[in-house]
C-alpha cells in the first residue's frame, strides 16, 4: 500500500484532478520516478505527474468520489491456496474483472485503471 502508482496511473490521476500532496513524482521530460524532500502538490504546480502511494489513491477515490475499493484473495474452499485475487466494487458489490496476476499491487493498479477510465 506504500508503493507508488505506475506512470500510466499517475497520468490518469492528473487528468482526473488528483491534487493531493505527494513526495514522489514522475518527471514529464524523462518519465523517471523521483522524490521531493517535502510534500508537494505536483499536479497543480508543474508539468510533472504526482506519484501517490496506492493507499493515497484509495483514500482519494473514496473521499472525492465515494468509491471504495478493496483487493483480496477470494477463497471458495479452505484447501484452495491458488485462488486468484479479485476486485469487488462498493458500487455493484460483485466482481468487476478478474486479473489473475496474484499480485495485490497489480490488482490495485487494474482497479484504478478501470475506475479512472470507466467510472469517473
Amino acid at each position: 500500500m506504500n508503493t507508488p502508482v505506475s506512470l500510466p496511473i499517475a497520468k490518469l490521476l492528473k487528468e482526473k484532478g488528483f491534487d493531493k500532496p505527494t513526495f514522489g513524482f514522475y518527471s514529464y521530460s524523462s518519465n523517471k520516478y523521483d522524490t521531493y524532500s517535502q510534500l508537494i502538490r505536483v499536479n497543480l504546480l508543474s508539468d510533472n505527474y504526482a506519484a501517490p502511494t496506492i493507499a493515497d489513491v484509495v483514500m482519494w477515490l473514496y473521499e472525492k468520489h465515494g468509491i471504495w475499493i478493496s483487493v483480496y484473495q477470494y477463497k471458495d474452499h479452505a484447501a484452495d491456496n491458488n485462488d486468484p485475487i479479485l476486485f469487488r466494487s462498493k458500487i455493484t458489490g460483485r466482481n468487476e474483472w478478474l486479473n489473475e496476476s496474484n499480485s495485490p499491487t497489480k490488482e490495485y493498479e487494474a482497479a484504478f485503471d478501470y475506475i479512472l477510465n470507466n467510472l469517473i
